[in-house]
């Protein structure tokens, strides 16, 4: 089966071919476009099919003059101020907080911990999401930004809270984080580095699949990162950090879909880009030696890579992105085979974030 991905541009009108109509399922005023949907959508294809995307631009952004009369009141997530839920959403999901992740008999820690959240008793339906499904098709697992030294799980409980609310569980991720305050000296004995960020999310992303039974879950998962986030699932997919493990699996077949929004995939080339993250936080994270940053991005094709990319990608790119330019998903999407579709989409690095809290984002 073919699905097709469609948005809506500010007028609210439905921008995509007539042919794709016979394709989809009745669009809704609030959600045609999010990017949970285009995953959700392809779900009901058992994830097989091949996924067609319609090319235009869409706006990530509210505007409460042009709400349809049904959308619900506001909801927004700050990425700059911390995490916070608006009294008008109800606080339906039912949040595990600072579940360990770790190996048996690690000391538990923030760092290497998740939240998970799981739907309550608001049904999709209530949400004002019609056709949205019955019980979650996966779990969404996100990663967030902050190059590698700043952001924290909590900062996007709002976001969590609100696509749990659609139906979708939710796990936000944390993991270590390199010191950029040190000097780069003391950084080897008192930083986290590379590998570990890459090892901690593979760890994150493990647990979740293990445990997804427990909760009444489905043993499959979405992958969604911001940032350096997109970095980190990149990595997850094309190095073989989810290969392996105690049974040898190859865990990336319980992937249904990733989303990168507006991601680091190329270290080389953001730094030729921006040559001041250098010192700001490449070094802290990845050390000095450029043959490192090129291993570990994944645009490229080290001696250990498994596959190409195992499933489909959509990347979110900001064309007014002030901190990460759009050729960094440009270079993915050309590495990837034909299995990624750039959509290109307005906001900042960080606004990106916010509007796709909101309930009425596009």
């Amino acid at each position: 089966p073919v699905v097709a991905l469609y948005k809506q541009s500010t007028s609210r009108t439905l921008v995509y071919p007539p042919w794709t109509q016979r394709l989809l399922l009745p669009p809704h005023p609030i959600v045609s476009y999010h990017p949970l949907r285009w995953c959700w959508l392809l779900s009901r294809s058992g994830g097989r099919g091949r996924v067609l995307f319609t090319q235009c631009t869409c706006r990530l952004s509210s505007s409460s003059s042009s709400a349809p009369p049904t959308a619900a009141a506001h909801h927004t997530m700050s990425a700059t101020a911390g995490g916070s839920t608006d009294a008008r959403v109800p606080s339906a999901a039912v949040k595990k907080c600072d579940v360990s992740y770790g190996a048996e008999g690690e000391e538990p820690t923030r760092a290497r911990s998740l939240d998970l959240y799981i739907p309550g008793d608001t049904t999709p339906a209530s949400a004002g999401w019609e056709d949205a499904p019955a019980a979650s098709p996966f779990v969404v697992v996100y990663v967030h930004g902050g190059a590698w030294v700043d952001r924290d799980k909590g900062d996007y409980e709002g976001l969590a809270r609100l696509w749990c609310r659609w139906g979708y569980a939710v796990a936000v991720i944390n993991y270590r984080l390199s010191a950029h305050t040190l000097p780069l000296e003391e950084c080897s004995h008192n930083s986290h580095t590379h590998p570990m960020h890459a090892e901690d999310c593979a760890d994150a992303i493990r647990w979740v699949l293990d445990h997804a039974p427990s909760y009444g879950l489905p043993k499959r998962v979405l992958l969604v990162g911001h940032s350096a986030g997109g970095f980190l699932i990149g990595q997850m997919m094309r190095h073989g950090y989810l290969c392996g493990g105690g049974e040898g699996q190859d865990l990336r077949q319980h992937c249904v879909g990733c989303v990168g929004i507006e991601g680091i995939y190329d270290l080389p080339l953001l730094v030729r880009r921006y040559p001041s993250y250098l010192k700001e936080f490449v070094d802290v994270a990845f050390g000095e030696d450029e043959r490192t940053w090129e291993e570990a991005s994944p645009t490229s094709s080290p001696h250990h890579m498994v596959h190409e990319v195992p499933c489909p990608w959509l990347l979110l790119h900001s064309t007014q992105d002030e901190l990460v330019h759009e050729e960094q998903s440009e270079a993915y999407q050309a590495k990837a085979c034909g299995r990624a579709q750039l959509c290109h989409i307005t906001g900042t690095h960080w606004g990106v974030v916010e509007a796709m809290g909101e309930e009425q984002s596009e």
